[in-house]
């Protein structure tokens, strides 16, 4: 078998297992944790299944600062910030686990966000502070954030799964709701010309008191 040395890298609690799963081809596994410790949420058999083995080599407070290579990954830079000290290695495979920090913070006074801020879409605004003032006189569509005809996908969408094939299904589904909205709009467009166009109702009234009677 050929020497292959891998990087599994990031905060999200997936990492953790996909490094055991990847030790088991890997002459070693580097698990880059930003923080000083393992995530509180995982459980205390995973953690010690993955300090005790002996292919994983757990690197806290670090944070990948580099590749290189030619025509493909050789080499990554690390950087550890409590020694601070940068160091490097030949590692052939980076794996980063990302999108447990949605950074929608520029998007705050826009839309509707839940208490990690993922953006809210379709019918679950409506349980969230703000989505009561929906304009439209339709309920949202699915995907559809608090603004009217924009759409939220991928991992920044509150409730969606956090992974590649589910973002691109979404994404997928976001262009159909898209024509959607824009056949909606043309609808209404089209009433609403429709409506000018008719008449108001004429009413008429004679009066017929002061005549004088045919002989």
């Amino acid at each position: 078998m050929r020497l292959r040395r891998s990087d599994c890298g990031g905060r999200r609690q997936l990492s953790r297992p996909a490094a055991i799963f990847l030790a088991q081809s890997s002459a070693r596994v580097h698990l880059f944790v930003r923080s000083q410790k393992l995530s509180d949420s995982m459980s205390q058999y995973l953690i010690g299944r993955i300090e005790a083995h002996p292919r994983i080599e757990i690197h806290y407070q670090t944070r990948i600062t580099g590749l290189s290579g030619a025509g493909h990954l050789e080499h990554v830079e690390w950087r550890d910030d409590a020694l601070e000290e940068t160091r490097s290695g030949p590692i052939r495979h980076v794996f980063v686990m990302a999108g447990a920090a949605p950074r929608t913070e520029w998007l705050e006074d826009s839309f509707v966000l839940d208490n990690r801020g993922f953006i809210v879409t379709g019918p679950d605004l409506a349980a969230f502070a703000g989505g009561d003032q929906w304009p439209p006189k339709r309920p949202p569509l699915m995907l559809e954030t608090s603004v009217p005809g924009i759409f939220g996908v991928g991992d920044t969408r509150a409730g969606s799964v956090k992974r590649v094939a589910s973002a691109v299904g979404e994404g997928s589904m976001a262009v159909h709701l898209v024509h959607r909205y824009l056949a909606q709009c043309a609808d209404q467009y089209a009433s609403a010309q429709h409506a000018q166009m008719i008449p108001a109702s004429v009413t008429v009234s004679a009066d017929y008191s002061s005549r004088t009677p045919a002989t």
